[in-house]
């Protein structure tokens, strides 16, 4: 079972909700019973609707925990034929129009354009190119349905991607580089540059989980890879200001060429390691990281682009609460 970084990023924040409710739920049962010790209110036991919402969630936490720590991540897509992880324009010959990305069977949906792989649809379009006419049965009702794959969406940017499936020297900033090359002589703040996050530790753990017995030679490498990272770096945690810095959470309004304007949110983390996805996380050796360090909620920043114009922006909101004693309180 194949996983995208569409879906995972989906259900990492479905995790974190679900992680949310089942606290809060927690506190609001031990209310009660303290309320029932003390001769105030119903028993807890009474409260059968609580009891109720606090194993459905339970229930739904287990299947997106085992989802994420089960399943396998595909890092690259493949833009020549309708694949898992590719988005597609197809047109049916009573004329309607749908944009669907395909995603592998059994996984938990992240949004209704989406179709899997083993459905009726799924299987009929798998491997076509574009320009294929393709006609399939709806297996539940034996209707003939007739579609022509327009387009397969091939612009990389409009889909979520593992940071790391990009090469580190394609991601560094010329600045970043000049910075680090400097700091080859200052052991101590070149050992900073590769400090981690709490939620970074949190990838790299499950990473290693994934890989088990019988794992190929290129996974026991990279679980060896991953253990020495750990062992060799240290966790770091957001500034105790309200600066931008390694692990804070961020959220950006940043001005586009054609006047329109978009938000980000996301953490801030020294460079990526393990299954960091683009959209939650922006990396400091970025040209993006690099404007950012550093700066304060309110404060403006000029994201410089190769060989492109400049794009103005500004930082909405700093976040320095993750820290691990909150996380030990989840």
């Amino acid at each position: 079972m194949y996983l995208v970084a569409e879906q995972v990023k989906y259900l990492r924040r479905k995790k974190k909700e679900l992680l949310e409710n089942r606290k809060r739920y927690r506190e609001m049962l031990s209310s009660r019973e303290k309320s029932a010790i003390e001769g105030i209110g119903l028993p807890a036991y009474d409260d059968s609707n609580l009891v109720d919402e606090l194993y459905r969630n339970k229930e739904e936490l287990d299947n997106v925990t085992d989802a994420l720590a089960t399943s396998k991540y595909l890092r690259g897509r493949t833009f020549d034929y309708v694949n898992v992880g590719t988005r597609v324009k197809v047109r049916f010959s009573d004329g309607d129009i749908d944009d669907v990305m395909l995603i592998d069977a059994g996984t938990p949906s992240y949004s209704s354009d989406e179709a899997r792989l083993s459905s009726d649809f799924g299987m009929a379009v798998f491997g076509k190119e574009e320009g294929a006419t393709v006609t399939y049965k709806v297996s539940s009702t034996g209707r003939q349905i007739s579609l022509t794959i327009e387009e397969i969406d091939k612009i990389k940017s409009h889909y979520d991607s593992f940071i790391t499936e990009r090469a580190r020297k394609n991601r560094l900033s010329r600045q970043a580089r000049k910075d680090i090359h400097d700091l080859t002589n200052n052991p101590e703040e070149y050992k900073k540059r590769h400090q981690y996050t709490i939620s970074q530790l949190f990838l790299i753990n499950e990473e290693i989980n994934k890989i088990g017995r019988n794992a190929t030679p290129s996974e026991i490498r990279r679980k060896a890879y991953l253990e020495r990272y750990l062992k060799e770096n240290t966790l770091v945690e957001p500034p105790k200001d309200n600066t931008i810095g390694i692990g804070s959470i961020v959220s950006i309004l940043i001005r586009n060429e054609d006047g329109t304007s978009e938000e980000r949110d996301f953490e801030l983390i020294n460079e990526a390691v393990s299954t960091e996805v683009n959209s939650d996380y922006v990396e400091r050796i970025s040209t993006l990281g690099q404007a950012l360090y550093g700066k304060k909620a309110g404060d403006s920043f000029k994201l410089r682009r190769s060989n492109q114009s400049s794009l103005n922006g500004i930082v909405l909101t700093v976040d320095n609460t993750n820290t691990l004693e909150n996380e030990k309180h989840r």
